[in-house]
């Protein structure tokens, strides 16, 4: 009797799983499934953004010059990103150290919180920029087929998430 017991708790336990997996499978953002770190909204628009047309830059009509330039873009931008993120985490470790002491010297951690949020704002500004300076690229003409390009990928996005039928040549690339 005790065998088929742990047996059935066994089997709804292993159920349990099983049915509440996809659950918690939803419950991260697009970049963590990925195994990335989450960005913030600039960041996250800063990317889209030069993805979006440098995936598209056949459909939109970029010369290859216009493409390159959105990858200097991209590139330099991210290097900065890069070395900002840096900064800011050697700051993190040192404000944790400072809060570890016996005495906290709130003066000098507080200094340090000014200054890593003082490149935090930094940061949100080289984004502000770097998304501006995307945007100049393409020409108004461009630009407006861009937008069409990208109404038709939001309303495919929004039929899909409704459980319409996806058909060939349906773009899912953003």
């Amino acid at each position: 009797m005790k065998k088929s017991t742990l047996t059935c708790i066994t089997a709804l336990v292993v159920a349990a799983a099983v049915f509440a997996a996809p659950a918690f499978a939803d419950s991260h953002s697009k970049y963590e499934k990925y195994g990335k770190e989450k960005k913030g909204y600039l960041e996250e628009k800063f990317y889209d953004k030069a993805k979006f047309f440098l995936s598209n830059a056949d459909e939109i009509g970029l010369t290859e010059g216009q493409v390159k330039e959105i990858k200097a873009v991209k590139h330099d931008t991210k290097k900065t990103l890069i070395k900002q993120q840096a900064e800011m985490d050697v700051l993190a470790v040192d404000i944790k150290s400072m809060m570890y002491t016996e005495d906290i010297d709130t003066a000098a951690v507080a200094q340090l919180i000014d200054k890593k949020y003082e490149i935090k704002k930094e940061k949100a500004k080289t984004l502000v920029d770097a998304i501006a300076r995307i945007k100049k690229v393409p020409t108004k003409g461009q630009m407006d087929k861009a937008r069409e390009i990208w109404k038709q990928e939001e309303k495919e996005e929004k039929m899909a998430e409704k459980g319409g039928m996806m058909y060939p040549g349906m773009m899912m690339h953003r």
